[in-house]
């Protein structure tokens, strides 16, 4: 099954991670059409830099969620104070998917 991977590298006001990390953890607790997984990764090595990392089952759902009311009303708002501006987002093409679990 053809899979999609959308990564968002950012880096947020200094010193505010675990702030960042709750209101992000408020915002997605409902269910997306579409959605397989999503993580919210922190760099080791710079602490105020982090990851958002979606798997979604096709473009058109990941699509579909980023023009959604809920994503432009509730989630970017919530989000958008902890960011300089400094992020950059890559979609790709899943082209191997397997579980070690």
């Amino acid at each position: 099954m053809l899979m999609y991977m959308k990564v968002t590298q950012g880096r947020i006001r200094k010193d505010t991670w675990k702030e960042f990390e709750a209101a992000y953890k408020r915002v997605v607790e409902h269910s997306i059409p579409g959605l397989r997984a999503r993580y919210l990764v922190w760099d080791t090595n710079d602490r105020d830099c982090g990851h958002s990392i979606t798997v979604w089952e096709d473009l058109h759902a990941m699509k579909a969620y980023e023009a959604s009311d809920h994503f432009k009303k509730v989630i970017e708002p919530a989000l958008r104070p902890f960011f300089i501006d400094e992020f950059k987002t890559y979609v790709s093409e899943i082209a191997l998917h397997k579980s070690h679990e």
